[in-house]
């Protein structure tokens, strides 16, 4: 090994002032890694915008250090809702979802890494309607809420039979539906009419409680009319409504393909129920109403068979 290494003579070649050719690349490779390395920088960093007023101090815990401002990660949509971080460690994939209500779309954004920059790409087509005829006609076709299945503790067992890990639950405003949304492309009904029969306005957000029952909101912002949009289109039901539906009737919808009539009405006073979120300890419930003339947050306390008691404004 030795005795091939004198023979190449490495010392003579790459040694400057022995070969003055290795000069140039003794001067120039530490620019060209050094360029590298900024062009690198460059292309992974992103536009900023606004800024956080931390009001509570325990806040902070949230943010990465010194961050002041918000990243701005895809452009290019007309109106996005209901993000999802997908995160499995054992599969070793991390990207976000998110709806493109206007465009009728779901994107997947992920990081990039050097020049790696992925960023946004299109996940799913017709996310919220598929009758293009009919889709064209309306504001906001597209899909909305966004929520794994596999997340659910009372869908999980129901769900494990199925060849995909990535099933969504998908609030669809064109289709006025909860539907399933395997990553396969499969598409089933979980949810279209109460319990009345009626069609439901357009669900807009959902979210799992910890023993598996399903808590969403139904306002009408699917259903206004692209030209006349002050016009809702084959309204049924006359109000926004915030329902529940019990984790043993998900699995039972899972299992037979067919939507579950048992759609259980928690709220209707509310005129633009939107966002819903429980506290820390899952024992309340907040609506947030995003209607400018009344725009409040609301909560309620839960009672031990899911539904809810002792309404109140919170903020």
């Amino acid at each position: 090994m030795l005795d091939l290494l004198r023979e190449l003579r490495l010392r003579d070649k790459l040694t400057p002032s022995r070969n003055p050719e290795a000069s140039w690349c003794c001067i120039f490779l530490p620019a060209l890694i050094g360029y590298f390395m900024l062009l690198t920088k460059l292309l992974n960093t992103k536009p900023a915008i606004g800024s956080f007023e931390i009001l509570q101090p325990s806040f902070q815990k949230l943010l990465y250090p010194d961050v002041q401002s918000m990243e701005i990660i895809a452009s290019g949509m007309l109106w996005t809702e209901g993000p999802l971080y997908i995160d499995d460690e054992s599969a070793g994939i991390k990207y976000l979802l998110y709806s493109d209500t206007r465009h009728n779309r779901v994107y997947r954004w992920e990081e990039g890494k050097g020049f790696f920059t992925v960023g946004k790409t299109l996940y799913m087509l017709n996310s919220g309607c598929r009758n293009a005829s009919f889709c064209d006609t309306m504001y906001e076709p597209g899909s909305n809420g966004l929520l794994r299945l596999a997340t659910s503790p009372g869908a999980t067992k129901a769900a494990s039979s199925l060849p995909t890990s990535i099933d969504l639950l998908v609030c669809q405003h064109g289709e006025r539906s909860i539907s399933f949304i395997r990553e396969n492309g499969t598409r089933s009904y979980l949810a279209t009419h109460d319990k009345k029969g009626r069609r439901l306005n357009s669900p807009n957000d959902l979210i799992w409680s910890p023993d598996g029952n399903l808590y969403f909101t139904d306002p009408p912002y699917g259903l206004y009319n692209l030209n006349k949009d002050d016009e809702l289109v084959e309204q049924e039901i006359p109000y926004s409504g915030v329902y529940m539906i019990r984790g043993s009737d998900i699995q039972d919808s899972l299992r037979s393909g067919i939507p579950t009539p048992k759609v259980t009405l928690l709220d209707n006073k509310l005129s633009r129920p939107n966002g819903i979120g429980f506290s820390p300890d899952f024992s309340k419930l907040y609506i947030s109403n995003s209607d400018e003339s009344n725009p409040i947050w609301k909560v309620y306390d839960i009672n031990d068979d899911g539904t809810v008691k002792n309404e109140s404004i919170w903020y």
